[in-house]
């Protein structure tokens, strides 16, 4: 007997409703199992990779779009300053173009790298990393826009301009996002150790680019003390920055997981110090001019930030399982007094052999405050000792209490084991032999 159509289309007894609910429910299964495996995927993925940053960036298998991306626009500009086709001004134009895209590439891998966080729900310092970070990034890449307005429009790049806002946007951000690396709470006094380590490093790489790059920029007779401010401004960022990362790089209890971020952001931070201290080097000797191949320094540091938060993006930190305390390694010891060779060399060199003796106060200043510091960590340490002896002393007194108790334990499970030995036997006794008549049963 057939169904009649007006009950088939009203649904009641629809042919076509098992198969259409079935379909929903396979979609949905569907849905959920990507969810869960995009959860899972960073725990199958976020390895322990050593080795040069460029291993580090092949481990971003699940964005190849990012690192491809990177690298053909700086390659394409590389190769566009190598080969210097067309006029003057199409090259100068081309090139500060290719730096800006690069500079925004850096910028979007950030961006995506926070809704990527945001959708997933993960802890806001982790989201507050490529976001601050992401802005910074932004700022610059607009800097290098107006520098190349000046230059393409006013045929010349002011300095100090409103390109320089953008520039030095970035290291407020930058800052703020390394101070919300989510990493695990330590005792105070190793992050006081930690401190005076970051310090160190500091005080001696300013103590350097005093005499190298600082200095001679406060003291050029022939710009502005405004501009003089501006262009000291550049160098001390970098070197903030660079402490900052040194902290989260020397923690003991940085998980496994942050190694590829980290490796990416150094490689770029490291790559951003170089390039600026160049720069300035130039600017100083009158030798810079747009087009050289140190313009591909920027977009490169810029794009190893963005792909080391997308990196940061892939991190579970709901998974990540407690660090236990390691042995630091011997020339993470040895690293942050790196410096009082150096310093002490450059002292004694300034004392003898330069006569410019504008430059030595600083390096005297500079050299005083490392030795400050060095007996700061020494103190620190050696309280950091103490702790760790009086800590070791309070564990073996406890241990030996555990001991105590676990004699006195034994001694009592022996004599309860001895009574149950002779009920053993009485019990034995009476299933064999009559107690009355003492014969065999």
């Amino acid at each position: 007997m057939s169904v009649p159509l007006p009950h088939v289309i009203r649904g009641d007894v629809c042919p076509w409703r098992d198969a259409v609910v079935a379909m929903k429910d396979r979609i949905t299964l569907k849905r959920e199992a990507v969810a869960a495996d995009d959860r899972k995927r960073p725990l199958q993925t976020n390895v322990v990779i050593e080795g040069s940053a460029m291993k580090t960036l092949f481990s971003l298998q699940r964005f190849p779009w990012a690192g491809g991306l990177c690298v053909v626009s700086i390659g394409g500009l590389g190769v566009w300053i190598l080969l210097k086709p067309g006029s003057a001004s199409l090259y100068r134009t081309v090139d500060n173009v290719g730096q800006a895209v690069g500079m925004s590439l850096g910028a979007a891998c950030c961006i995506w790298a926070w809704q990527r966080l945001h959708r997933r729900n993960a802890p806001r310092q982790q989201q507050l990393v490529p976001l601050l970070l992401g802005i910074g990034l932004f700022c610059s890449s607009m800097g290098q826009a107006i520098y190349a307005a000046y230059e393409q429009f006013l045929q010349q790049a002011p300095f100090p301009s409103w390109a320089d806002a953008g520039y030095l946007a970035l290291y407020p951000f930058l800052f703020l996002s390394m101070l919300c690396f989510p990493l695990p709470a330590l005792p105070t006094v190793a992050r006081v150790r930690m401190f005076f380590d970051s310090l160190l490093i500091l005080v001696g790489s300013i103590t350097v680019s005093w005499y190298f790059v600082l200095g001679p920029t406060l003291f050029q007779s022939a710009v502005t003390p405004w501009a003089k401010v501006v262009g000291a401004a550049y160098p001390v960022g970098d070197l903030i920055t660079m402490m900052c990362l040194t902290f989260i790089a020397f923690h003991p209890l940085t998980p496994a997981q942050f190694r590829p971020t980290l490796g990416l952001l150094i490689s770029g931070m490291v790559v951003s110090v170089l390039t600026d201290s160049i720069y300035q080097w130039q600017t100083l000797q009158n030798t810079y001019a747009t087009g050289s191949l140190l313009d591909l320094g920027w977009p490169a540091s810029y794009a190893l930030l963005g792909l080391g938060v997308l990196a940061l993006s892939r991190v579970n930190m709901a998974a990540i399982a407690p660090q236990p305390v390691k042995i630091e390694a011997l020339w993470r010891l040895i690293l942050p007094s790196g410096f009082v060779p150096a310093i002490g060399f450059l002292l004694v060199y300034t004392h003898l052999f330069v006569t410019e003796t504008s430059l030595e106060p600083g390096v005297y200043l500079g050299a005083g405050v490392l030795f400050c510091l060095v007996i700061a960590r020494q103190l620190g340490a050696l309280r950091e000792q103490s702790v760790t002896a009086h800590t070791i002393q309070q564990l073996h007194i406890d241990l030996q209490t555990t001991h105590d108790d676990l004699q006195v334990a034994h001694v009592t499970l022996l004599t309860q084991h001895d009574d149950l030995n002779q009920a053993h036997a009485a019990l034995a006794s009476l299933a064999t032999t009559d107690p009355l008549t003492k014969t065999w049963n």
